[in-house]
């Protein structure tokens, strides 16, 4: 025989769980759960407010193995395409920007003894943007390069879930505004900052001269084309947001309903009321070492 009995606050618990709206964690895949409670436990802020976070990895990865030697073929190949393209200054001053602004160093040579498995290296290719009325060629790294083991630096982390609302809500809602604004984040992956061990990981060779032989770097932020980045950079964004939520109410709810990835498009009922989420917007923004454009 089997008797079961349940209590009358046991079935209304099961009543209003079947009405309720699922949560957005419970939607959440295992693997997903694991990136987001990572980032929960390990990201932190610099003395400037600007957000550190350590990316998440897998845990029974095979290793990785020698990745230079690709790199450094990938960066011959890059430098006769811009030279035959005419492209090569452009590209170069956009490379410079990473120096200028210290999104990228020298490696240590201490650093330069780690073992194989402990580094990586990013070739990279350019991105023509012709449209652009600021610089027309991008360097974009490649975090898929298989090393020597097979494995690639994105073999070895998680993506971790989307957090930004979707392109058609974040439409539906700027249409309801009679002020619109549009804003977005300039160079947003760039300003979140990597973990000091996640740094060699994230290596690559340049010579900022064409007379010197080439030299290790490697990025100090975290970086558009790394698995990884686009969670860490879009919930840096959100965390900062929920963190400045009491101080800066109206900006905190735009960021979680009407921010796509790095664009922004809000707006409010008035003039007034537009010109008060602007100023509430570029304050919170720059809390966490961030920088509004537009």
């Amino acid at each position: 025989h089997h008797v079961t009995v349940n209590a009358g606050d046991e079935l209304l618990r099961k009543f209003w769980e079947i009405e309720l709206q699922p949560s957005e964690h419970s939607r959440l895949s295992p693997e997903e759960r694991s990136v987001t409670q990572h980032f929960e436990d390990h990201h932190s802020r610099d003395s400037n407010g600007r957000f550190i976070v350590p990316l998440p990895k897998k845990t029974h990865a095979k290793p990785l193995g020698e990745s230079r030697s690709q790199a450094v073929r990938r960066h011959k190949s890059l430098l006769r395409f811009l030279q035959s393209r005419g492209a090569y200054d452009e590209f170069h001053l956009a490379m410079e920007e990473y120096f200028e602004k210290n999104h990228a160093e020298l490696v240590p040579t201490d650093d330069m003894k780690k073992p194989v498995s402990e580094v990586f290296y990013l070739p990279m290719h350019p991105v023509f943007k012709a449209t652009s009325t600021t610089t027309k060629v991008h360097p974009v790294f490649d975090a898929s390069a298989p090393s020597s083991s097979g494995v690639s630096l994105n073999d070895l982390l998680l993506v971790g879930p989307t957090v930004h609302s979707s392109l058609v809500d974040v439409l539906i809602r700027f249409r309801l505004h009679r002020i619109g604004l549009t804003t977005d984040v300039g160079r947003m992956y760039r300003m979140v900052l990597l973990e000091a061990s996640d740094k060699d990981l994230h290596r690559f060779v340049w010579r900022r001269d064409l007379a010197e032989p080439l030299r290790d770097y490697r990025m100090t932020r975290v970086t558009f084309g790394v698995a990884a980045s686009s969670y860490a950079a879009n919930m840096a964004v959100r965390q900062n947001a929920e963190d400045f939520a009491l101080e800066f109410p109206a900006a905190a709810k735009a960021v979680k309903e009407s921010f796509y990835v790095d664009d922004g498009l809000t707006g409010a009922d008035s003039v007034e009321a537009a010109l008060s989420l602007r100023r509430q917007l570029q304050q919170m923004f720059t809390c966490g070492g961030f920088t509004l454009r537009k």
